[in-house]
């Protein structure tokens, strides 16, 4: 091919590829103008911040619930486990058990209160 062909083709390239920065341009200058565009990446960002804050307000309740289960679990090892003869002791930790018991039901009612609208 002659090299004035390669020159014709290679400006045609060059102004298809001008032509379409120029349209780029106009794109990025609507877009930037766009105030729905601005408010809805606010609320966006806004939606991911609460979903953040609950997302570790739930991981928090539920290392509590799990802390709650286990001290109910040592507790009633201890109650059943024969080593604990005293009547006082007994009696301390059966109070113990049902007291973790209650607010154990608290913190699972306070974790599928955070967990209802995780999951709409």
């Amino acid at each position: 091919m002659s090299q004035a062909f390669n020159l014709y083709r290679l400006q045609k390239i060059d102004t298809q590829i001008d032509q379409i920065n120029n349209r780029l341009a106009e794109i990025n200058h609507i877009l930037a103008a766009d105030e729905n565009l601005h408010k809805a990446e606010e609320l966006s960002q806004n939606t991911k911040n609460q979903l953040f804050k609950m997302q570790q307000n739930l991981k928090q309740k539920e290392d509590e619930v799990q802390a709650h289960r286990i001290k109910i679990e040592t507790n009633e090892s201890s109650l059943y486990g024969g080593k604990v003869r005293n009547p006082k002791e007994l009696q301390d930790l059966q109070m113990e058990i049902a007291s973790l018991k209650k607010r154990l039901t608290i913190l699972e009612d306070e974790q599928l209160d955070i967990m209802l609208p995780l999951n709409c």
